[in-house]
This record gives C-alpha cells, sequence and structure tokens, in this order.
C-alpha cells in the first residue's frame, strides 16, 4: 500500500551497544549465512530434496539481506506509522551500520 518493500526483520540495537568491531562480526555472520543457502535447507529439511530445493531457493532468490534505500525507507514510514497509531511516544531517526 505504501510502495515501499515489508522489512520483516533486521538487526537493531542502541548505538553503543556495538562497537565496529562488533558490526564487522555481524556482516561476517550474514555473509557466511547467505554462503550457505543450500547447506542450511539440507538441514532444515533432512528427509526432502524437493524442500531443500525450495527452501535454497527462498534463502537465495527472496531475502534481501541488507537494507537498501527503500528499505531503509520503509522502516521510516513504519516507525512514523507507530506515533500517529499511538503505539510509540516519539520515534527517532534511524542510524544505520555496517551498510556496503
Amino acid at each position: 500500500m505504501t510502495g515501499l518493500p515489508f522489512v520483516w526483520a533486521f538487526w537493531a540495537g542502541r548505538p553503543e551497544a556495538l562497537n565496529d568491531d562488533d558490526v564487522r562480526a555481524l556482516g561476517r555472520a550474514r555473509d557466511a549465512g547467505v554462503a550457505c543457502s543450500d547447506a542450511i535447507a539440507r538441514e532444515y529439511f533432512p528427509n526432502s530434496p524437493a524442500h531443500q530445493a525450495v527452501g535454497a531457493a527462498y534463502l537465495r532468490d527472496n531475502i534481501k539481506y541488507h537494507l537498501g534505500e527503500d528499505e531503509r525507507a520503509a522502516l521510516e514510514l513504519f516507525y512514523r506509522y507507530a506515533v500517529e497509531a499511538g503505539v510509540v511516544d516519539r520515534v527517532l531517526a534511524p542510524r544505520f551500520y555496517g551498510q556496503p
């Protein structure tokens, strides 16, 4: 309805919670997982090669592992709507770390 992508999940935290080494470690963990979509699907569906293929394709082709401009705009809009709906009192502009 907004023309922006739906962001299902992302890593978030207070700015002081992580240092640059932590952010790089999270990025390496993400990259390692992305590189192993076939192995992850095999482990998740150990007895179903058909499901393994679908699962690997889903992880590889349907999930974005970086927040682009549209995803960032979608999150910011979500936060503004949360204020309008009275779910939160105010929203701080999100700061993004570790983006390419």
